[in-house]
């Protein structure tokens, strides 16, 4: 499954949400960031889920519905 970037969903690995957050390297004098998946920032070793509150590991859609069905 993708988006209409034609990329990976991430979602929460506990509940399947797709509302996910990741540490992300932003720029203090820019309005930008470098937007890479999975790349972590040192200490910060999970991401967060906004709808479940779970700190997890983001997972891609496919993965999360491949271990529904197992």
């Amino acid at each position: 499954m993708s988006n209409k970037y034609d990329e990976p969903i991430y979602v929460c690995e506990e509940c399947g949400s797709s509302n996910v957050m990741e540490p992300a390297w932003v720029y203090a004098n820019r309005v930008d960031f470098l937007p890479i998946v999975g790349d972590r920032i040192d200490g910060v070793d999970f991401d967060l889920c906004d709808d479940c509150d779970a700190q997890m590991e983001i997972i891609s859609k496919e993965q999360y519905d491949k271990n529904q069905e197992a």
